[in-house]
């Protein structure tokens, strides 16, 4: 069982623009008409022009800075004893600012009004996970625990992100989009791990387990992959969440677009 909880400024950013009324888009977002002969190709233009004014934060609008990014705890419990696991960890980070969000690329935008479904496909150059960690547990049946600092880097990764886009009414008969049922996955084409103070600070078993871990990195990732994916997730669908809740549906896929 994995937990992730992003900063708590996202609750009270959702308080925030909850007590707002109805209004368009924030600036440097463009709307696509749900007429556009391409809508695809239009939320691809729009989206990549969107991101530079998205990662720096819009708080009014219930968006967080995205870079750094905040987490403030990714847990990942221990499998059972008889897990077929080559990976066995009971892991704790905390204190997590994830840096290079900024870079990130639009590759794919598909839409589907009709069955109110959306998917994006994005790529990032480079994620880094900066914070705490206490750990404990076995890797490729190597003992493996410490406590202290952590920097891992996922290289070169590809984001799959869906949800439903649903509709829902809300003050004075607007429909407002309600996002739900978001996914999110991604691999990644290398990723380097580096835990500081392993061994109660043995400096040559911590040197030789970095080096271990260097080489295995993909049972590594096949284990803190799925709880970096859902922190990821809930930051997207929350973001999603907060500016479809102010903005109403005719002012997301407007009749005509406009600028």
């Amino acid at each position: 069982m994995t937990l992730a909880r992003v900063s708590s400024c996202l609750v009270a950013l959702a308080v925030l623009f909850n007590a707002t009324s109805a209004r368009r888009l924030p600036n440097g977002i463009t709307p696509c008409s749900k007429d556009e002969p391409d809508l695809n190709r239009c939320a691809i233009i729009n989206g990549r022009a969107a991101i530079p004014n998205l990662w720096r934060g819009i708080p009014s609008y219930g968006v967080p800075v995205l870079d750094p990014l905040r987490i403030d705890v990714l847990d990942i419990a221990e499998p059972p004893a008889d897990s077929p696991k080559q990976v066995s960890l009971a892991l704790k980070m905390t204190d997590v600012d994830v840096v290079g969000l900024r870079n990130t690329e639009l590759q794919y935008a598909k839409i589907d009004l009709a069955k109110e479904k959306m998917s994006w496909k994005l790529t990032i150059p480079r994620l880094s996970l900066l914070g705490k960690y206490v750990i404990n547990g076995k890797v490729l049946l190597l003992p493996l625990r410490g406590r202290g600092d952590m920097n891992i880097t996922l290289d070169n990764l590809n984001v799959h992100y869906a949800f439903d886009m649903g509709l829902a009414p809300g003050k004075k008969g607007e429909i407002y989009l309600n996002p739900k049922n978001a996914k999110l996955d991604f691999d990644t084409s290398r990723a380097y791990i580096n835990l500081e103070n392993l061994f109660d600070g043995d400096k040559a078993l911590s040197a030789r387990m970095n080096e271990f871990l260097d080489e295995n990195w993909r049972e590594l990732v096949s284990e803190l992959g799925p709880p970096i994916a859902e922190a990821l997730n809930q930051v997207l669908t929350s973001m999603m969440t907060n500016i479809a809740r102010t903005v109403p549906y005719k002012e997301i896929f407007p009749e005509t677009a406009r600028n």
